[in-house]
């Protein structure tokens, strides 16, 4: 599968419930143009601009016995 264009939006809604680390291997073999990850705890919607520039992914993450995990909504994004 050929990478999309560079700074076009994606979402990941079926990496809902998966370990972190599963999902990032996920997001950066299908995104190589990614530049930085922006983890939110809990699941506001809201992230601080992306000042540094480049593509950020957000993903909101809840954290148990087993470590952190995808939560869903709102689903790892571009952003």
């Amino acid at each position: 599968m050929a990478a999309p264009a560079p700074y076009t939006k994606t979402e990941w809604p079926e990496l809902e419930g998966e370990d972190l680390r599963d999902a990032l291997v996920t997001i950066s073999q299908q995104r190589p143009d990614v530049t930085g990850v922006f983890l939110i705890i809990g699941l506001t919607e809201n992230a601080p601009p992306n000042t540094a520039g480049g593509v950020r992914v957000i993903i909101n993450i809840g954290i148990d016995e087993n470590g952190p995990w995808i939560r869903n909504p709102p689903p790892p994004r571009i952003g």
